[in-house]
């Protein structure tokens, strides 16, 4: 007579359900954690695209002003009443402060800048600083590189006579000065950093 432990199988079988349950319980938690982690990888990301976009941002946020400084600065021939009289309009240039007025910018070619090197080398000429109305601080430091003057083709007579040189046209024409002007964003709370370039022509009025 064969004599069959009901109670040893139903034990057995609770165990495997026990053993089984653990291991769903686990996997659930392996793809939870998984989850998570991508979750809070995605956030940083995002969060250091929108600093990156800030610091882009606060980089270009002073260049219109610098342009304008440079044109003044030109015309004169240095600082004198450049961010003071009306031709800067000085109530909008507060935030533009000139780093060193008795440098001639628009002669400028300092000793040891090196637009070439890896990562380039420059003199900060200007800082821009300024609360925005979130109350975030606006701040970028922008370096000035002269790149050399040009004489400007003939006026518009000799150049209708198809004339495009410059010779004696060149009192009709002019000149102008050109700029490598780099300016580095920086947002405070991040500490993250931007630097963007532009090249600006600046036309000699006098």
């Amino acid at each position: 007579m064969q004599h069959t432990n009901r109670m040893g199988a139903g034990i057995f079988q609770r165990g495997a359900v026990l053993v089984t349950s653990l291991v769903f319980l686990l996997v659930l938690t392996l793809v939870a954690v998984i989850a998570m982690q991508s979750t809070i990888t995605d956030q940083k990301i995002s969060t250091n695209v929108a600093f990156k976009t800030k610091s882009f941002e606060y980089s270009e946020a002073p260049r219109p002003k610098a342009g304008d400084v440079m044109d003044a600065h030109v015309f004169e021939r240095g600082w004198t009443g450049v961010l003071t009289d009306s031709t800067t309009e000085s109530a909008d240039y507060a935030s533009l402060n000139v780093v060193d007025t008795t440098k001639d910018l628009y002669l400028k070619n300092d000793t040891g800048e090196d637009p070439l090197a890896n990562p380039p080398v420059y003199t900060k000429d200007m800082e821009y600083s300024r609360t925005a109305s979130n109350g975030e601080t606006i701040k970028s430091d922008i370096s000035v590189y002269r790149n050399g003057a040009r004489v400007l083709p003939g006026h518009s007579a000799a150049m209708v006579s198809g004339y495009e040189g410059t010779g004696k046209a060149s009192a009709g024409s002019g000149s102008a000065v050109f700029y490598d002007v780099r300016s580095k964003g920086q947002h405070a709370a991040s500490n993250a950093n931007t630097v963007t370039s532009a090249d600006v022509r600046i036309l000699v009025r006098n």
